[in-house]
């Protein structure tokens, strides 16, 4: 393999790894076993430890060891440790797999960033630098992937890791650190210029960790960013497409501009996506682009100067670097989004100020800030027109939103049935409508609401799919048999966005406490001791409340399954793909059982929450009786 699709695999390897695995996929799996956010916070903060020490100690392990074997026994270390996590049970093995895992991340960031010219030769090595980063990106927002289950998770990341360490280890070397052009003045490697350098990734590092964290934390931000597939996989193309640019400028010596268009980015999405109409939907793709540039000259910076005398050595560049910008700046701001709920005016104000500065700090002095003002008076201005108060009627006609999503929700009295409050000291509560978390006592009107003739919806964009929204809205009945919810089929009407606007609400509502109802559902098991279970029953049941999708012979043919993206499934074909057939015969029925009950959290597969335990496992031995044959 040419020694440049080595180091674009292996960037995109340990990006991959790094966005896939260490800050999804190993959180998620770990919270499946220890509910409490403290069991998360000590293994972030192990891994974190973890990454901290291994970052400086490569630099005195790349003296003794060639780059490629060290890279390679890095990227195995991060596959082994992720793969390790599956054989854990206890917090004590979690603590430690979180620290191997750092480790092993620290160990690949730093060689990979400090040999890119063993790989990436010539005059190219940003665009190829990009090329790889957007590679990372555009794998992990593939929905499939950013959707998977944490064992998938986990096992892809480990796989790409494994594939990484072999092609670096087939791929013969070029360059080394100390030969090639120079992409970057040796300004930048040196004094006040290295250290204005590692201030500005710090500051866009921690920016971004503490929104980051936010917008996962909070569901109506996150609603405007990964709400839906679509989504997903538009902000991945946004992603590839920014890195590709900035590795392209990166080669033509742009990078202090980068950083402060990455700011300038960050400072406008962040202030659109809380704003409201007109803008907020262009907040996922500016975010997006934002990271992506950074992100690249992350990667590639350390290299862009070979070794020379008198400058930082390129090892402790990388290692400096990852551990302030990347291990610190991350971790101070993801603890610091524990206790926001918004990204206020201060914190772009506080993170703005080290760009500004490093900016600053070149060899024309002040001369670049008349360069990059355009930019900067461009997003301040953004920031004080946005983040003025827009208010207003509903108008019909125009592109869904949120917002109005929310005042529709208000204006047709959908509050006098439904309430968005989990009663946190009742376990059925808790089950079929959880998880619970606090009132915020900062909303305008307040949604709690204190009646229930319908289900509590504060988590109902975990619970049902957008697409089982709009139908229920306009055919209740259709999706819920018996139900006394009136039809909502005006606000559908060709040009009405009230409609979809009501959907994509719903839709966002919970959507950030995804892990924790994942636990909930994985702790549940049907109280239905000493009940021998009866197909015949469960047809009957099966005929009232799944026929309209799965159809009478549950073939996945009923008359509703063409308004789905992904069908139905057809039970009728045999092994069934979330409860294996290799599974013990226990298992695969408290699985089904658990299909029936709570659906499948991001598909179109509704749970029947309010089911009485007994017509659950009735229900799963008819359906094993269609997958068999024999019914």
């Amino acid at each position: 393999m040419a020694p440049a699709w080595a180091g674009v695999t292996a960037i995109a390897a340990t990006y991959v790894y790094f966005l896939l695995y260490a800050q999804f996929g190993f959180v998620s799996y770990l919270k499946l076993f220890f509910a409490d956010p403290g069991y998360t916070e000590r293994s972030m903060g192990a891994m974190g430890l973890g990454g901290l020490v291994s970052s400086l100690l490569t630099p005195l392990l790349l003296r003794r060891v060639k780059p490629a074997r060290l890279l390679a026994a890095a990227l195995t270390g991060c596959a082994a440790s992720a793969l390790l996590t599956l054989a854990g049970r206890h917090a004590a093995w979690f603590y430690l797999t979180a620290f191997l895992i750092g480790g092993a991340t620290g160990a690949a960031t730093v060689t990979l960033a400090s040999s890119l010219r063993q790989w990436l030769s010539g005059p190219r090595l940003g665009l190829l630098a990009g090329l790889g980063t957007g590679l990372a990106y555009l794998v992990c927002n593939i929905p499939l992937v950013f959707d998977a289950s944490p064992l998938a998770q986990t096992v892809l990341s480990a796989l790409g890791c494994l594939l990484g360490a072999a092609v670096v280890i087939a791929s013969p070397v070029t360059e080394n650190a100390s030969t090639g052009s120079n992409l970057r003045p040796s300004r930048d490697y040196a004094g006040w210029g290295f250290a204005s350098v590692v201030a500005m990734f710090f500051a866009l590092v921690w920016l971004d960790s503490t929104a980051f964290a936010t917008i996962q934390l909070t569901g109506e931000l996150r609603a405007h960013t990964w709400g839906t597939p679509s989504m997903k996989m538009g902000l991945g193309v946004f992603h590839f497409g920014a890195a590709v640019f900035a590795g392209w400028m990166i080669d033509r010596g742009t990078l202090k501009g980068l950083l402060v268009a990455t700011f300038a980015v960050f400072a406008t999405a962040f202030t659109l996506l809380q704003a409201g109409e007109p803008g907020a939907w262009t907040s996922g793709p500016l975010y997006a682009i934002g990271i992506s540039i950074y992100s690249t000259a992350l990667v590639a910076y350390p290299s862009l100067h070979k070794e020379q005398a008198g400058r930082v050595p390129v090892r402790w560049r990388a290692a400096i670097l990852y551990a302030v910008a990347g291990w610190i700046g991350s971790g101070l701001g993801v603890g610091l989004a524990q206790h926001l709920h918004s990204i206020p005016l201060p914190l772009l104000v506080m993170a703005g100020l080290p760009v500004l500065l490093g900016a600053a700090v070149d060899h024309d002095r002040f001369r670049p800030l008349l360069r990059y003002a355009p930019v900067l008076l461009a997003a301040t201005g953004g920031v004080m027109f946005f983040t003025v108060d827009q208010t207003g009627r509903v108008a019909v006609t125009g592109e869904p939103s949120l917002e109005i999503g929310r005042a529709v929700y208000r204006q047709e009295g959908c509050i006098h049935c439904h309430s968005q409050y989990i009663r946190p000291n009742n376990p059925r509560d808790v089950v079929w409508w959880g998880p619970y978390r606090a009132i915020d006592r900062t909303e305008h009107p307040p949604m709690v609401g204190n009646r229930r003739q319908g289900p509590d919806l504060l988590n109902v964009g975990l619970r049902r799919t957008p697409e089982w929204h709009q139908q229920h809205l306009i055919a209740p009945t259709s999706l819920s048999p018996g139900s006394k919810m009136p039809s909502y089929a005006h606000l559908f009407q060709a040009g009405d966005r009230r409609g979809p606007s009501l959907v994509l609400y719903l839709s966002a509502l919970g959507v950030a406490a995804r892990t924790e109802r994942l636990s909930v559902i994985q702790a549940w098991t049907p109280d239905a001791e000493g009940h021998v279970p009866s197909a015949e029953n469960g047809r009957r049941v099966f005929s009232r409340n799944c026929t309209m999708c799965h159809g009478r012979d549950g073939r996945g043919d009923g008359p509703l399954s063409p308004l789905f993206f992904r069908p139905a499934m057809n039970l009728a074909k045999g092994p069934f793909f979330y409860a294996p057939a290799n599974l013990p015969e226990q298992e695969q029925s408290l699985a089904l059982s658990r299909i029936v009950t709570f659906g499948l959290v991001g598909l179109h597969m509704p749970g029947h929450e309010t089911m009485d335990d007994r017509d659950v496992a009735d229900v799963v031995a008819y359906v094993k009786t269609l997958a068999t044959g024999s019914q």
